[in-house]
C-alpha cells in the first residue's frame, strides 16, 4: 500500500505521541511490547511512523499506556506537518513550463 502525505504524515505525529506516552510511563519498548503482545521492533516501526497501527491495535496500546485513545488520536491530528501540496502553492509561484 503506498501511502499519500498526509497518511505518512499522521503515521509520523501518532508514532511520536505513542513515543512520548511510553516514555512519560517510564515504559521501555520491550515493556510496551510485551504488555500489548508485539515484538519491540513493531513497536519501535510504530513509534518512527514506518507502520500505522490498526484500530484495534491502537486501542490496546492506548489502554497499555492509560490514556484515551481519542485524546491521543486528536493530539496527532493536530499536530502532524503535512507537505505543502502544488494545489495549495499559488499559480505564481509554481515553475513556468
Amino acid at each position: 500500500m503506498k501511502w499519500g502525505h498526509q497518511t505518512r504524515a499522521l503515521a509520523k505525529s501518532l508514532g511520536a505521541e505513542l513515543k512520548a506516552h511510553r516514555e512519560m510511563r517510564g515504559m521501555t519498548q520491550e515493556n510496551l511490547a510485551k504488555i500489548i503482545g508485539m515484538t519491540r521492533v513493531s513497536v519501535c516501526n510504530l513509534e518512527r511512523g514506518i507502520h500505522a497501527p490498526t484500530i484495534d491495535t491502537f486501542v490496546i496500546i492506548c489502554d497499555a499506556l492509560g490514556v484515551h485513545a481519542d485524546i491521543m488520536l486528536r493530539h496527532a491530528i493536530e499536530t502532524r506537518t503535512t507537505p505543502p501540496s502544488k494545489k495549495r502553492i499559488p499559480k505564481l509561484f509554481r515553475g513556468r513550463k
